[in-house]
């Protein structure tokens, strides 16, 4: 969505996506778009982990939100 309104983030935390232990659970589909968030900064993980396969809490979603708005 917010590609096809060009209003991805922006930002530069260095990180790529292969740089989480469980990078390779990530769905082909998402890839693309976890990597873009993981490089703006968007989504940092836990503990080395992106968890892509477990269910977001509430507050996670809220902080993932904030993220993009404030980027």
């Amino acid at each position: 969505l917010l590609k096809s309104i060009n209003e991805l983030p922006t930002g530069d935390i260095a990180r790529e996506l292969k740089d989480f232990k469980d990078a390779e659970q990530v769905s082909a589909y998402a890839n693309d778009a976890m990597a873009m968030l993981v490089k703006n900064g968007i989504i940092s993980g836990t503990n080395g982990n992106l968890l892509p396969v477990d269910k977001a809490s509430r507050a996670q979603f809220v902080q993932i939100l904030y993220n993009i708005m404030t980027r």
